[in-house]
């Protein structure tokens, strides 16, 4: 169970540390997810399908880092203490 308390607060730490490097501010996190969840005919259509792409790959590539910390942590721990 400590394991996996420790994976998570690294994610989260990671996710914390890395939010500055990716996004200026919330405003650009919420517009990211905003991206994220509208279809990208319709970014094509409003024309702002490049932005559309850039935002939601910088918000997948901040949850991959943040989320593969946290497994990596776990995996790492359970390999020399489990």
């Amino acid at each position: 169970m400590m394991v996996i308390i420790l994976s998570v607060l690294i994610g989260l730490a990671t996710a914390g540390l890395l939010f500055k490097l990716f996004f200026d501010d919330l405003e650009e996190f919420g517009e990211c997810f905003m991206y994220l969840l509208k279809p990208n005919i319709l970014s094509l259509f409003d024309g702002d399908y490049l932005e559309d792409q850039w935002k939601s790959m910088k918000l997948g590539f901040w949850a991959a880092l943040s989320i593969g910390a946290g497994v990596g942590t776990y995996f790492s721990l359970m390999k020399h203490f489990g």
